[in-house]
């Protein structure tokens, strides 16, 4: 979905309406097969974002509907008002996930595991910083994100403390990494997406 301008519900069912309209006329296609709403919106009844996004699929325009950063009690309650009321069900959660921001482990995971909703988890390498272009100690390189701003979660990742955290955790830093196998099974259903 399309950032709207501040003070606007974004999760509206006005809104999830226009906005599909909009990136359907912007890839040149008839239909998506997923359609995902970006971020909870507190400020809209999530019965009415489930409704709108039941009518979006009803019309044809999106095949399945999924949500990203939503917490594992907001999904938990999507699945329940979805299978409750008839509407769409969720078929996908986006949380960001990597080796060093691990914590949909905590609820995330195990309720869309539970609930069967597949992972697409972004930002598998930590913005770069699991791809061994940033070395501990050493000032970043010119022609990556880091280099562009001061700001953001990748510099929050390459802080001294947080390194000396994950490597004490066994995190190999200045290697390219990403999930294993093993965690990846672990955690259900997972596609990264960088």
């Amino acid at each position: 979905m399309a950032r709207c301008r501040r003070g606007t519900a974004v999760l509206s069912r006005e809104q999830v309406l226009k906005q599909i309209d909009a990136s359907l006329r912007r890839l040149q296609l008839d239909f998506v097969d997923l359609y995902q709403c970006h971020s909870y919106d507190d400020d809209v009844p999530v019965e009415e974002t489930l409704g709108a996004l039941t009518e979006v699929v009803d019309a044809g325009k999106a095949r399945l509907v999924g949500v990203s950063n939503w917490n594992g009690e907001q999904i938990r309650n999507g699945i329940e008002l979805a299978h409750d009321r008839g509407f769409a069900k969720i078929v996908s959660s986006q949380p960001e996930y990597s080796l060093l921001h691990r914590e949909p482990e905590q609820d995330v995971i195990p309720v869309s595991r539970e609930l069967g909703v597949s992972q697409i988890v972004y930002s598998p390498l930590a913005q770069g910083a699991l791809t061994g272009k940033y070395r501990p100690g050493e000032p970043v390189p010119d022609d990556t994100r880091a280099a562009g701003r001061r700001d953001g979660s990748v510099w929050d990742y390459l802080a001294r403390e947080a390194l000396a955290v994950k490597r004490k955790q066994g995190v190999r830093l200045g290697r390219p990494q990403s999930i294993s196998p093993k965690l990846a099974r672990r955690t259900g259903r997972c596609a990264p997406v960088g």
